[in-house]
C-alpha cells in the first residue's frame, strides 16, 4: 500500500474493505500527476510505513494469543494439581485401612471384552452419578479402566497400559455374558445414596443385575486403585466400604502350606485313590452377623435377622457345648433370639469364622472320617466367590494339618442354562491357577488325575442341555490343557440308569451319564424306611453297579442319616424320614458296600437345614433351646450321644478301609438304648 510523505489521511480500519478500495482509487489518481522519481520515492516510503504498521498489528495479535494460551494452561495445570493432591491424599488415607488389595490377577478371558484407549476417563463416581455403557472410571495413573463393556454389558476392569486397541482383562463380573438372550444397550451403573452401587437393565423394568450391598454412608465415592481394584470409600476417606478384590478374590496373598499336625499318631489318609473311602458332603454355608465384613444371617434363618422362634430355617440344633467352654479365640459364636432352659443365650456359628472349619476337620480326624466334598455353588461365583474360595482354602489348610482329603464339588442349583458351563470351566481355571488347590497333597486324586465333582446335571428342575454338558465333560477329560484335566464325578439323579422319576427323559442323557468317570446317584429322600432301603438296593443299586462295571465307571452311592426340613418348608413333615437311632444310615452303608461299592458318600456333614447332618447336634431337648421345635437325636426313642453319627461313619470308614466290608448290624460302640 502506497502513501505520500505528506499524506495525512487516516488509514481505515482493517475490517472496512469498502473504505480501503475507495481510498486506494483516490491515491492512484494523485500518483498519476507526480513525476516518476517522486512516485518511486513515495512508493518506498509507503511500503516501509505499511510494513511497519502490519508488523506492529501482528505482534499485538500474537501477544494476545500467547496470553490466552498461558491462562488456559494455568487453569488446566491447577486442575491437575488439585486432582493429584486429592488422589494422593486418598491413597495415603487408604494406606491406613486394614483392607489392602493385592496385585492384579491374570486375565480371565481376554477374548470376551475389549476397551478403547480413546475413552475419556472419570476419576471417581459420587452419589447420584451414573456410568453408561462404554464409559469408564480410571485409576489416577490412567492404567486401569473400569466400566460396562460395550459389547456385552459385563462389569470389566481393563489394563490400558499399552498402545494396542485390544486391552487386557484383569477381571470381570459377568452380567450379560451369562444371559445370551439379553442385550445391554440400556444398562447403567449408578452410585445411589449411602454408597451403594447398582447396575440396572433399564429396558427390563429396571431389573437389578448387580449390587455392592454397601450403604449407610452418605458422601461415599467409588475409585479405581492403581493396582486394579474398585473401592467404595466413605466420605471421611478412612473407611473402605467395599473392595472388589476382597469380595471376589479374597485379598489373596501368596499361599503357604499349613504346618504339620502336632498329633504324633497322625497317619494321613491316602490321597491317591477314592477306593475304600467314606467321604461326606460339606456345605459350609452358614453365616451370622458377627462374622465381620458386613456379614448377615444366612441359612440359619429365612431372613437376614437373628434366628428366633418365629424365624428359623433349620430343624437340628448344633451341639456347641465344647466350643462355649473353650477359649473364645478358638471359635466365635453369635447370639440368637433363642435361650436354653437355664436362661443362657443359645448361640450359633458362622462357617467361615476362625476355628469353625478347623474344629470340623479335627472331628473328621478324631473319628476316622476320610474327608469331604466341598460344595461350591455356581450361583455364588458372581457375588460371593471370595467366600467360596475362603471356605475351600480353610478346608485345604486344615486337611493338611489333620491328614484328611478334600475335593471341590460344583453344585449347579439355580445356575443359568446359558452360562453355567462356561462359569464352571473358568472357575476351575481360577482354582488351579490362582487358588492353587492342586498344589496341596491333600487334594484327592483317582486314576492319576485330581477328582472334580459336578452335582446337578440331569435333574428335572435344573439345566437341561445334554449336548452342552457332553461338551463340558469332554473338555475336562480330554480337550483341556493337561493341568486342568480331571477324573470327573457326576452327582446325578437317583434313577439315572433308567431315566426314571427324578431324571430328565431325553435319551441323550443316557450317554451323558455314562461318560462320567465316577457316578454318584443322589438317594436322599428316595426311600424312607429300612424296607425302602432294601428295595432300592434290589431295584437300583445292584443294577447300577453292573452297569458301571460294564462301562468302566466307579460307583459312589449316596447314603443319608434321615431327613427333616419343616422349618424352612412348611409342606415338609417334621422328622419326615426318621433316623431310627442310626439303624437307617447303617443299613444303607451295609447294602451299598455288600453289593460291591468300594466307596460311600455321606450326605451331609453339616446340613442341619434338611436334618441330614452327621456332626454333633443336640442329643436331647435339654441340649436344645427351650423355644421352638427341634429334632434331637432321641426323637425316635434311642438314647445316643451328640457325636453318635460321627462314631457310626468313622467306624464304617475304618472297616471299609481295613476289611472292605461292614457288618449288617451296628457294632457295639456302646449299648444302643431305644424305647
Amino acid at each position: 500500500m502506497r502513501r505520500s510523505s505528506h499524506q495525512t489521511t487516516k488509514l481505515p480500519s482493517r475490517g472496512d474493505d469498502s473504505q480501503r478500495f475507495f481510498r486506494f482509487g483516490h491515491r492512484k489518481k494523485q500518483q498519476e500527476q507526480l513525476p516518476r522519481s517522486a512516485v518511486a520515492l513515495k512508493r518506498k516510503k509507503e511500503m516501509f510505513f505499511s510494513f511497519q504498521q502490519d508488523t506492529t498489528l501482528f505482534a499485538i495479535v500474537a501477544l494476545i494469543f500467547v496470553l490466552i494460551m498461558a491462562c488456559t494452561n494455568l487453569y488446566v495445570l491447577t486442575g491437575m494439581m488439585s486432582t493429584s493432591i486429592t488422589t494422593t491424599a486418598t491413597a495415603s488415607s487408604l494406606a491406613t485401612t486394614t483392607t489392602t488389595a493385592p496385585s492384579p490377577l491374570p486375565p480371565i478371558s481376554s477374548s470376551m471384552h475389549s476397551s478403547n484407549s480413546s475413552r475419556m476417563c472419570q476419576y471417581l463416581l459420587t452419589a447420584g452419578s451414573k456410568l453408561a455403557i462404554g464409559e469408564v472410571i480410571c485409576s489416577t495413573d490412567g492404567r486401569y479402566q473400569f466400566g460396562l463393556a460395550a459389547e456385552n454389558g459385563d462389569l470389566v476392569m481393563w489394563n490400558d497400559d499399552n498402545d494396542s486397541e485390544q486391552k487386557t482383562i484383569i477381571w470381570f463380573i459377568p452380567l450379560y455374558s451369562r444371559h445370551s438372550s439379553r442385550t445391554p444397550q440400556n444398562t447403567t451403573l449408578t452410585m445411589v445414596g449411602g454408597g451403594n452401587v447398582v447396575v440396572r437393565d433399564n429396558a427390563s423394568s429396571k431389573k437389578k443385575l448387580f449390587e455392592s450391598g454397601t450403604g449407610g454412608s452418605e458422601g461415599s465415592t467409588l475409585h479405581v486403585t492403581d493396582n486394579g481394584s474398585v473401592r467404595i470409600i466413605a466420605k471421611d476417606q478412612h473407611q473402605v466400604l467395599w473392595d472388589s478384590h476382597v469380595q471376589y478374590f479374597c485379598n489373596r496373598t501368596a499361599r503357604t502350606s499349613t504346618s504339620p499336625s502336632t498329633h504324633n499318631d497322625l497317619i494321613p489318609v491316602n490321597a491317591d485313590t477314592l477306593h475304600h473311602k467314606v467321604m461326606a458332603g460339606y456345605q459350609g454355608w452358614f453365616r451370622t452377623e458377627c462374622d465381620g465384613n458386613g456379614s448377615k444371617w444366612k441359612h440359619w434363618t429365612k431372613f437376614n435377622i437373628p434366628p428366633n422362634v418365629n424365624h428359623s430355617a433349620f430343624d437340628m440344633w448344633p451341639d456347641l457345648s465344647e466350643w462355649n467352654n473353650t477359649n473364645s479365640s478358638e471359635v466365635v459364636t453369635c447370639p440368637t433370639g433363642f435361650h436354653f432352659k437355664n436362661g443362657a443365650n443359645a448361640p450359633l456359628f458362622g462357617s467361615l469364622v476362625d476355628g469353625v472349619i478347623r474344629t470340623h476337620v479335627k472331628w473328621m480326624y478324631e473319628y476316622g472320617i476320610d474327608g469331604v466334598f466341598v460344595q461350591r455353588f455356581v450361583t455364588q461365583l458372581n457375588s460371593h466367590r471370595c467366600q467360596e474360595d475362603e471356605k475351600l482354602d480353610q478346608i485345604r489348610r486344615h486337611s493338611e494339618q489333620y491328614g484328611r482329603v478334600f475335593v471341590n464339588m460344583y453344585d449347579i442349583s439355580g445356575g443359568h442354562p446359558d452360562s453355567v458351563y462356561g462359569m464352571i470351566k473358568n472357575d476351575w481355571i481360577h482354582l488351579v491357577d490362582h487358588v492353587t488347590i492342586l498344589e496341596s497333597d491333600r487334594y484327592l486324586r483317582h486314576n492319576g488325575k485330581p477328582v472334580l465333582a459336578i452335582w446337578g446335571f440331569g435333574f428335572k428342575d435344573r439345566v437341561n442341555n445334554p449336548e452342552k454338558v457332553a461338551e463340558l465333560i469332554d473338555w475336562f477329560q480330554n480337550k483341556a490343557p493337561a493341568k486342568y484335566q480331571v477324573t470327573l464325578m457326576g452327582g446325578v439323579p437317583g434313577f439315572w440308569r433308567t431315566l426314571g422319576r427324578d431324571s430328565l427323559k431325553d435319551e441323550a442323557w443316557a450317554s451323558v451319564y455314562r461318560s462320567f468317570d465316577i457316578i454318584s446317584p443322589w438317594n436322599v429322600g428316595r426311600y424312607a424306611s429300612n424296607n425302602g432301603v432294601d428295595k432300592h438296593l434290589r431295584d437300583e443299586i445292584e443294577p447300577d453297579i453292573l452297569e458301571c462295571e460294564t462301562h468302566g465307571i466307579d460307583y459312589f452311592p449316596v447314603v443319608f442319616p434321615g431327613y427333616s426340613f419343616s422349618h424352612r418348608n412348611a409342606k415338609r413333615r417334621f422328622n419326615q424320614i426318621p433316623r431310627l437311632g442310626g439303624k437307617f444310615l447303617w443299613r444303607q452303608m451295609y447294602n451299598a458296600i455288600h453289593a460291591g461299592s468300594k466307596q460311600v458318600y455321606v450326605a451331609m456333614f453339616d446340613e442341619v437345614d434338611e436334618g441330614t447332618a452327621i456332626f454333633k447336634t443336640a442329643a436331647t431337648s435339654a441340649q436344645a433351646p427351650d423355644q421352638g421345635k427341634w429334632l434331637t437325636l432321641d426323637a425316635d426313642g434311642c438314647n445316643v450321644p451328640s457325636d453318635w453319627y460321627l462314631q457310626l461313619v468313622g467306624n464304617a470308614t475304618t472297616m471299609l478301609r481295613e476289611t472292605g466290608s461292614v457288618p449288617k448290624t451296628i457294632p457295639a460302640l456302646q449299648e444302643l438304648q431305644c424305647n
